[in-house]
């Protein structure tokens, strides 16, 4: 009986041995595969998450350059709106009129004459909103220096209001300083 117990005992060692070798096999075969298959996607998903706070700290960067963008378009916008060229109305050419008159005293210019006058030519296929608008004829005789001038229409054209040089010609006058200028200007007026 204790030979049989010695011989079942030597089966359950090695039955033991057996378990506990199986056991050992696959917690190398669960390291050796399982664990490091799990380790290469952990470090391939911390590889990405810091690659995915790298992009979205340069969204992050973009966005906050494309709304700066965004405002100075819109500040931009505005200053355009703001320095637009203005129509005036009628009752506004004696007004305009002056404007051109300080301009040139602003600018040494010595006007001899002005004369307003409508544009007796009109254009054919005007835009709805341009058909409300006559074109105005500004004859003037200055008398002045030449850089005077060019100070003067450079002046006009930084005006408020729409101002474009129809006709400029110069000639001589008696002082050989200064030189008589027949200056034609066009602009537009609301009806």
């Amino acid at each position: 009986m204790i030979d049989l117990l010695l011989a079942k005992l030597k089966l359950d060692k090695q039955t033991m041995v057996l378990i506990a070798l199986s056991c050992v096999a696959i917690i190398y075969l669960d390291f050796s595969i399982v664990i490091k298959a799990q380790s290469t996607q952990a470090k391939n998903a911390a590889a990405q998450v810091k690659k995915l706070k790298t992009d979205l700290s340069k969204l992050s960067l973009d966005i906050a350059n494309f709304e700066k963008l965004k405002n100075q378009q819109a500040q931009t916008r505005e200053k355009m709106l703001s320095e637009a060229k203005k129509i005036i109305s009628e009752h506004e050419i004696p007004n305009f009129l002056q404007d051109i008159y300080s301009i040139a005293n602003k600018n040494k210019v010595k006007v001899m004459q002005i004369n307003p006058s409508k544009s007796a030519a009109k254009q054919k296929n005007l835009s709805p909103e341009a058909k409300n608008l006559t074109p105005y004829l500004i004859s003037l005789d200055l008398l002045c220096a030449y850089h005077h001038l060019g100070s003067f229409m450079n002046d006009l054209e930084k005006a408020q209001s729409f101002i474009e040089v129809q006709d400029l010609r110069i000639s001589r006058s008696a002082d050989p300083l200064l030189q008589g200028v027949k200056l034609t200007l066009g602009t537009y007026v609301k009806k």
